[in-house]
């Protein structure tokens, strides 16, 4: 029986809502935004906006050319022109859109309510992804995923619907579409919103494929418009998706298979271990035919978001798997454990201790995991500090190290003898940033490499 009223849920679910948020806030003040360089085409929103607000439409649509995340160049141009009306700094869009990230718990949470699960168990899979790494550190980046993933969720609580309307299956596809255009590699989430929207609410023929012709063509149809658009217009988007999908090359195809699970050991430790199990219990209990559809949506998920990485790169070889693109399974994790807790909640033979004690290793995992991104150094604050401590002591010869993006591996060092005078952590040491296009090799290297970021002063002759 759920214990948890609509007041204590609500309550329960506003401080998961208002601690995530907090603790991205702090993530985005401590800096690191801009370090990776796909947040470069955050330059690409910022010009478009400076376009948009000097009146020159032109230079407005020629940034918007670009196949590489379409959508996204399009909606961080919103908080690129509040920036620079208020706060001229990257750090204000990464403010903004931290709430998109605290969205997917509060969304998370709606799916597990949509799909039949007690405010108990919804409230579980929200702490979850909450305690999340995977769906924590890239809050500090300016950088698609979280806002695609909303979308994408959007679509899946739409897809829930027990009796869906033509309008429902339009909705569930348009959301569907921006997802995909937002972030084209969360086309596999994008793509399960609509299999579930297709075959959930009714699975007689005609229905299926009514809901499936709707949803598809609204789907298609916004990225068809832009593209013939721009074809009007003179430009290439078309082709230059073609060629944008067949770029995704970094890393090694074999290893798909594997990656996931290597990145989320080393980003989520105890907690993935807890989803794993949660895996196996939900598919021991799928055999039995005793699944509920909250837990069976979360195993569905999993299944089709981890089989279609491995068959695109490991079988077909059309594109790498990167840790970005694992996040797809996170929240699909998070609702078949929140039922697996659940079931061990309401076993007499387990009792209510030990269930808590999980809770409370969740906690002090998401504390120990979290404790790393927060306390992280950049290159640019680096910089900025050996800056100042120049320019205390400007007498001496002095030299960086490794005080910038690492890629592919860390080049050989040959140093005279010197004094250290500034030492910090290099980012990469933090492993979830080595999944992101390196190969197995490279990351043997930087493993095996000392990194640190450093001042260094010679000897005056």
């Amino acid at each position: 029986m759920d214990d948890f009223t609509g007041h204590r849920a609500a309550r329960t679910l506003f401080l998961i809502l208002g601690v995530s948020l907090c603790l991205r806030v702090f993530l985005v003040l401590a800096g690191g935004t801009l370090y990776l360089p796909d947040e470069s085409q955050y330059t690409r929103a910022r010009i478009a906006a400076d376009a948009a607000l000097s009146g020159d439409p032109g230079g407005f649509l020629d940034q918007l050319r670009y196949a590489d995340h379409f959508g996204n160049t399009v909606v961080f141009a919103i908080p690129a022109a509040i920036a620079k009306a208020v706060w001229p700094s990257p750090k204000t869009p990464a403010l903004l859109f931290t709430l998109f990230g605290v969205l997917n718990i509060w969304l998370v949470w709606k799916i597990a309510l949509r799909a039949g699960a007690a405010r108990r168990e919804a409230l579980a899979a929200a702490f979850l992804l909450s305690a999340s790494t995977t769906f924590f550190y890239y809050a500090r980046h300016l950088l698609p995923y979280d806002l695609s993933v909303t979308f994408g969720l959007l679509a899946l609580l739409v897809a829930l619907r027990e009796s869906p309307s033509n309008r429902d299956s339009c909705t569930c596809g348009l959301l569907s579409s921006a997802s995909f255009l937002i972030y084209p590699g969360y086309w596999t989430l994008a793509g399960f919103a609509l299999l579930v929207h297709a075959f959930f609410a009714s699975r007689e023929a005609r229905a299926v494929i009514r809901r499936a012709v709707l949803s598809g063509s609204c789907l298609v149809a916004p990225f068809a418009a832009i593209t013939l658009l721009d074809a009007l217009f003179g430009g290439n988007l078309f082709l230059q998706f073609i060629w944008f999908t067949h770029s995704i090359t970094q890393g090694v195809y074999a290893e798909g298979w594997r990656l996931p699970v290597e990145y989320l050991w080393y980003a989520e430790h105890f907690l993935f271990v807890l989803w794993v199990a949660a895996l196996a219990y939900c598919l021991w209990e799928a055999r039995r035919g005793a699944l509920p559809t909250s837990a069976a949506i979360g195993l569905a998920g999993v299944l089709f978001v981890y089989g279609t990485l491995v068959l695109f790169s490991v079988g077909l070889e059309k594109f790498v798997v990167y840790g970005r693109l694992v996040r797809q399974c996170v929240p699909f994790f998070c609702l078949l454990t929140a039922h697996a807790l659940e079931r061990l909640a309401r076993s007499p033979a387990f009792g209510r201790k030990p269930l808590a004690a999980i809770y409370v290793l969740i906690l002090i995992q998401a504390g120990v995991n979290f404790q790393h991104p927060l306390t992280q150094i950049f290159p640019a604050n680096f910089k900025a500090r050996a800056e100042a401590i120049v320019a205390q002591r400007p007498e001496g010869n002095y030299d960086l190290v490794y005080a910038g993006y690492i890629y592919p591996v860390p080049k050989k060092l040959s140093l005279q003898p010197h004094k250290i005078v500034l030492e910090a952590p290099h980012p990469l040491g933090f492993l979830p940033y080595q999944y992101e296009g390196y190969t197995p090799e490279e990351r043997a290297k930087i493993r095996a490499a000392d990194i640190r970021m450093r001042l260094i002063r010679y000897p005056d002759p």
